[in-house]
């Protein structure tokens, strides 16, 4: 009857012993970042629960005012972007181009790709943080690592590596984002190629967990130290990998992976040793819940 929020109502009458956490919307207008625990007894009976709000309404505009910002900077920086790459381009194209010249303007051109791979990545985990609406599909997850395969091979090869691809066998067909599931593993891929190049054979898994399907890369490349491992996914951070030598890299890509992970009622994942490879991995469920 006090109470106007649905989900906090069925937060506070759940019948379980778990400690939630959920976003609440006032009715005008507020945020409030909610966490919900249970009063229990000596015998471990539950007698009820309590909630702890926390306006949180500023630093959710802030972060809007954040990711406007991001995004009209990435589309501003997106045109000049082009035109350099198109006209660096035409300037190889013509006769008379010196060895040493197509060496400066193949350095400008990787230098631009990874300006537009970076701008991408921002815009990407901008439309994951603001809370744009997944498009859910059924499909096959062993058809979409196939693709996943065929289309990143060339990539592999270049970094001294092959991509296969294991299925488990009855695996049924998950309810999901495709587009996001997609973009999600070829991250985790281009990772695999910074970061653990000739060292053979990636391996791209899907298996079922209850009523999850989990799927992860493994490698066999130099391996991440333990202390690095609980970072990884952290926005902004990059660690350096024993023998790996410098990378450029921008430490979104796995963030980016995490946030699809979460969007879908999932998680992600690293395991590894320093030596003897890693093996990354998201789970998301059958049906996607619909966050």
């Amino acid at each position: 009857d006090v109470i106007n929020s649905q989900p906090l109502v069925k937060a506070l009458k759940l019948a379980d012993v778990e400690q939630r956490e959920l976003e609440v919307v006032g009715k005008d207008g507020r945020s409030y970042f909610a966490k919900v625990s249970p009063i229990v007894s000596r015998s471990r009976r539950l007698m009820g629960r309590v909630a702890v709000l926390h306006d949180v309404t500023r630093f959710k505009e802030v972060d809007r005012l954040k990711s406007e910002f991001v995004d009209d900077v990435s589309h501003d920086l997106r045109t000049p972007l082009t035109i350099i790459s198109h006209s660096v381009a035409e300037l190889t194209m013509s006769d008379g181009f010196a060895e040493d010249q197509r060496k400066f303007t193949d350095n400008i051109l990787a230098s631009v790709e990874r300006m537009v791979r970076l701008l991408d990545t921002m815009l990407e985990l901008g439309q994951l943080e603001s809370g744009k609406e997944l498009v859910y599909e059924t499909f096959d997850v062993g058809a979409l690592l196939e693709e996943l395969a065929d289309d990143q091979w060339l990539y592999a090869r270049k970094s001294g590596l092959t991509i296969r691809t294991k299925t488990a066998a009855g695996l049924p067909p998950i309810t999901a984002d495709r587009d996001w599931l997609y973009q999600a593993l070829e991250n985790l891929l281009s990772n695999a190629f910074k970061y653990a190049p000739n060292s053979g054979e990636l391996l791209l898994s899907a298996a079922p967990l209850g009523d999850m399907v989990v799927i992860s890369l493994r490698d066999r490349g130099p391996g991440i130290a333990a202390r690095d491992q609980l970072r990884l996914f952290e926005q902004g951070y990059q660690v350096k990998r024993h023998g790996s030598g410098e990378v450029k890299g921008n430490g979104l890509g796995l963030a980016l992976v995490k946030k699809v992970a979460e969007r879908h009622g999932g998680s992600a994942w690293c395991r590894s040793e320093v030596g003897k490879g890693s093996v990354f991995g998201i789970s998301v469920p059958v049906v996607a819940s619909k966050k």
